[in-house]
C-alpha cells in the first residue's frame, strides 16, 4: 500500500470546517476517526515507524505525530465510513469488507 511504502506522511487536515455535502465537522478529530484514514496511518507507522509523520492544519507548520495520536488508528473497524453512514446505499459490500485484505 502507498501509505506504508512512502517515506514520510503528511496529514493534511483543516482546522475547523463544515463537510458541504454532509454537513459534519471536519478537523484533525474528524480525520482521526475515519477507518480509511487510520488504515492509512497504521500501515505507515508499522511499516517506518512514526519518526516521519506529521500533521498540518489550516497552513501551521508540521506537528509530528506520537504513537499517542497513532493508537485510535488500531481501531480501524471502528472508525467512521461514509458508506455506512449513507446505509450502503448502491453498494455491493460495505468499506470495512475492502478493508480486511489490507489490513491482514
Amino acid at each position: 500500500n502507498y501509505s506504508g511504502a512512502c517515506d514520510y506522511f503528511i496529514i493534511v487536515a483543516p482546522g475547523q470546517i463544515t463537510h458541504a455535502d454532509t454537513g459534519l465537522l471536519c478537523d484533525r478529530g474528524s480525520y482521526q476517526e475515519r477507518a480509511w484514514c487510520r488504515a492509512e496511518q497504521l500501515a505507515h507507522g508499522c511499516r517506518k515507524g512514526v519518526e516521519n509523520m506529521y500533521l498540518t492544519t489550516d497552513g501551521g507548520g508540521l506537528e509530528p505525530v506520537t504513537w499517542d495520536w497513532i493508537k485510535p488508528s488500531f481501531k480501524i473497524f471502528s472508525g467512521r465510513l461514509t458508506c455506512c453512514a449513507r446505509g450502503h446505499e448502491g453498494m455491493e459490500q460495505c468499506d470495512k469488507e475492502y478493508l480486511v485484505t489490507p489490513v491482514l
